[in-house]
């Protein structure tokens, strides 16, 4: 787990029926925390698309709201 607070961004979501909770991108089945962790161990962004099928730009926010978030002011 991160430690980031999904809860304000827009491109993420947490339905306590779509895997019990986890915040995901919208829509999607991927977990933000698993996207970031993929970019912590130095996967290219590209290459995270490619892997769980999503758009690039939705990667690339997700990364820009991680940036800003308390946990990472920081690391990055």
């Amino acid at each position: 787990m991160t430690g980031i607070d999904w809860s304000k961004c827009p491109i993420c979501e947490s339905d306590p029926l779509k895997m019990g909770g986890v915040w995901t991108l919208r829509g999607i089945r991927i977990s933000a925390d698993q996207i970031i962790e993929n970019w912590e161990d130095g996967i290219e962004t590209i290459d995270i698309a490619e892997m769980f099928d999503l758009d690039l730009d939705d990667v690339e926010q997700l990364l820009a709201f991680a940036r800003k978030a308390p946990r990472f002011a920081h690391s990055v």
